[in-house]
């Protein structure tokens, strides 16, 4: 498999619709309280995303195979060991479906080195808790290859 640098989905303003940021991206969030999974699908679908999430990575993994996300988010407080396991069958399948699959690393906007851990633990990315929707849009769109986006037509204007 080649490695290829991430290309930018799309440049974040106002001139593209909220919905059309993410459009059709499939996000797996990996993240054991309810509430913050919650919080994070939200604000990922209101910018267009298809979200399945995850409240443990038993369930990520299962997910992995039948969602096929373009991206993971993961709560970087879950056991060493089970983001391993998490990492192992990311890039089994990245291997097996000739495709990257990028990782963004989640934490607690207080844990400190939280930058360092992610990369450490092989994560590209980092987002901090509470999640600000437009800096976690903004991360996934540098990760994911350019979609096209919805586009409607112009308004047909008579000719006189």
């Amino acid at each position: 498999m080649k490695n290829r640098e991430p290309q930018a989905c799309v440049q974040i303003g106002e001139d593209i619709p909220l919905r059309a940021v993410l459009h059709d991206t499939r996000v797996l969030v990996v993240e054991p309280p309810a509430d913050y999974r919650q919080e994070v699908t939200a604000a990922l679908r209101l910018r267009g995303a298809r979200v399945a999430t995850a409240a443990s990575v038993a369930e990520a993994l299962k997910a992995l195979t039948i969602f096929g996300p373009d991206v993971l988010v993961v709560d970087l407080e879950l056991p060493v060991s089970e983001i391993e396991a998490l990492h192992e069958r990311v890039h089994g399948l990245e291997l097996r479906q000739g495709r990257t699959i990028p990782e963004v690393a989640m934490t607690p906007a207080a844990m400190l080195e939280a930058e360092q851990r992610a990369r450490d633990a092989g994560f590209l990315q980092h987002v901090s808790r509470p999640v600000e929707p437009g800096r976690l849009a903004a991360t996934i769109t540098r990760l994911v290859p350019r979609r096209r986006l919805p586009i409607e037509p112009p308004a047909l204007v008579a000719q006189p």
